[in-house]
């Protein structure tokens, strides 16, 4: 290869970092501001149910299948899409796949359809649908109801 020719090759590559970094200086901060590792932290209340129907998920748990009807979802973050949360995960099955640690999981499991409302606290990971759930807690106050 001549001397212009590598010059210019090595403008050429300038050019494209040049470039790239632009474009990643200008997207919005909104697709970084969920958490560090990309994740977005909401609550989830509803309760264990039976039945399908049109505000229930499928939660995947281990290896089984749960069916949770969702009354309210709510972020800390104000820019948490909760329409297409919904409407990426709601048709799907499974619609999450719930992780979490040994106690909180055993304690989903067990919970039995119809008891009784839930909090499910952790962080959504939108690419892979799932759900790390950091706590789960009997939700005592009026349980929302939200039309989704």
């Amino acid at each position: 290869m001549k001397r212009h020719e590598t010059w210019r090759t090595i403008d050429r590559w300038r050019r494209r970092i040049l470039l790239l970094s632009g474009i990643l200086t200008a997207l919005p901060a909104v697709a970084f501001a969920q958490t560090g590792l990309g994740g977005w932290p909401i609550e989830i209340y509803g309760m264990v149910q039976v039945e399908p129907g049109p505000n229930v998920l499928t939660f995947a748990v281990r290896d089984e299948e749960i069916r949770f009807v969702v009354h309210d979802i709510r972020s800390a973050g104000r820019n948490f899409p909760i329409t297409r949360f919904l409407a990426d995960v709601k048709h799907r099955n499974p619609s999450l796949y719930i992780k979490g640690s040994e106690p909180v999981v055993e304690l989903l499991l067990k919970e039995r359809p119809g008891k009784r409302a839930l909090k499910l606290q952790g962080i959504f990971y939108p690419d892979a649908r799932q759900f790390l759930v950091h706590s789960i807690k009997p939700f005592t106050a009026a349980t929302p109801q939200r039309e989704f």
